[in-house]
């Protein structure tokens, strides 16, 4: 009998320890944080156009983490990329209201012009619960007409 207790026990840790079998840590406002400065010092060194390419390619972990995803969207509301969504590039949502009537592209264009940098609270669906969810994310200017962002849900209370 030790022996199958043996077996069975070093089966379960064997896994516990596979890749996606125990649940990733959630992302924070911190990792929000790094994954924009990141995304701001890509564009410095290499340009709009690759950091583009960079958000939308979903095998790029520098910019697609634990659900954190960047996305760039131009003064007029317009997704220039989406890390999450390509097919929402050249979309224009600046008419777009939240369940609590935030004019959450307003919102982000408001911040990057006025502040340069910023966090913005809203509602959005969480593709993983399918809900409805307070998310915050934090808008950086990069140019006159853009600016790039990273938004983490919150947690339920």
């Amino acid at each position: 009998m030790p022996g199958r207790l043996q077996t069975v026990l070093l089966l379960v840790l064997s896994l516990a320890l596979l890749p996606g079998a125990s649940p990733e840590p959630s992302a924070s406002r911190r990792d929000v944080i790094r994954m924009v400065d990141r995304a701001v010092e890509y564009y410095q060194a290499n340009g709009l156009e690759a950091l583009v390419t960079a958000l939308e390619d979903p095998e790029n972990t520098e910019f697609h983490d634990r659900g954190l995803y960047g996305f760039i969207v131009s003064d007029e509301g317009q997704f220039v990329a989406h890390g999450a969504n390509p097919r929402l590039t050249g979309k224009n949502l600046i008419k777009l209201k939240d369940q609590n009537g935030v004019y959450l592209f307003r919102e982000f264009v408001e911040t990057g012009q006025t502040k340069g940098r910023g966090w913005v609270s809203y509602l959005w669906l969480n593709p993983a619960t399918r809900k409805l969810q307070p998310k915050v994310t934090l808008v950086q200017k990069l140019d006159p007409g853009n600016f790039v962002a990273v938004g983490v849900y919150q947690k339920a209370r």
